[in-house]
């Protein structure tokens, strides 16, 4: 059986991103339901969206993902601003909003058998990454900061530090 060799650089891993201002692209929706969903059996009544964002534009980092972002349904401010990051308001009527595009198939009860079409796939916006630590210590973990808006003349009021919130 012939041996594979490794290259001693590739021990190091991937280039930690640091904290900054980057472009990203979204490629899709991997929604879940959260574990209270799951244990209460309403697998829709609380959804992490679990998006599918890669930095682009940068040669350093591209088609790397910039942490994990949960994005849960039950967090409208952080979906507004998600959406106002790829120029996208969100839908509906301001009594109640709704995230653009949609979920098939429509009638699929388990959400990670979604899949999402609309207007987001493609697009990109930018992001402010931070570092921050886990609950246990742990870390420093590369994460969404904030979103910032592409709507021209938003006058919403955008959360300028999401990491801050928990």
């Amino acid at each position: 059986m012939p041996t594979i060799k490794i290259a001693k650089e590739s021990l190091e891993g991937p280039k930690r991103i640091p904290p900054g201002i980057y472009w990203v692209r979204f490629d899709g929706f991997n929604p879940q339901p959260t574990k209270e969903a799951t244990r209460t059996g309403d697998l829709t009544s609380s959804i992490n969206l679990l998006p599918d964002l890669k930095i682009v534009n940068n040669s350093d980092f591209h088609d790397r993902k910039p942490g994990k972002e949960w994005l849960n349904s039950n967090a409208g401010w952080v979906l507004r601003d998600f959406s106002h990051c790829f120029g996208v308001p969100l839908a509906g009527t301001a009594e109640a909003p709704e995230l653009p595009g949609e979920f098939v198939p429509p009638d699929e009860p388990d959400p990670s058998k979604w899949r999402y079409q609309g207007p987001y796939i493609g697009r990109t916006g930018q992001v402010e990454l931070t570092e921050v630590y886990g609950q246990d210590g742990k870390g420093p973990y590369i994460n969404i900061k904030r979103y910032l808006c592409a709507i021209p003349g938003c006058k919403e009021n955008h959360i300028q530090d999401l990491t801050s919130r928990g």
